[in-house]
């Protein structure tokens, strides 16, 4: 996440979520599993990832959302 974070600056931002405090935030996103990645554009959510992804997997599939 850190070398994608880096790479992508400007146009995708990282944050990371403890599910255990506070688990309000979790369950309005219904995040059950772990890993889980929401990818969110102009504020809403278009997207979940669950499970461990390869780098290059990810890339595409952001690139698609973006629309690049």
């Amino acid at each position: 996440m850190h070398q994608l974070s880096s790479e992508l600056d400007g146009w995708v931002r990282f944050s990371r979520l403890n599910v255990d405090y506070p688990p309000d935030i979790a369950a309005r996103f219904g995040v059950f599993s772990i890993p889980m990645m929401i990818v969110f554009r102009d504020r809403q959510p278009v997207e979940r990832l669950v499970g461990a992804l390869p780098k290059r997997q990810l890339l595409e599939i952001l690139k698609v959302i973006a629309g690049t």
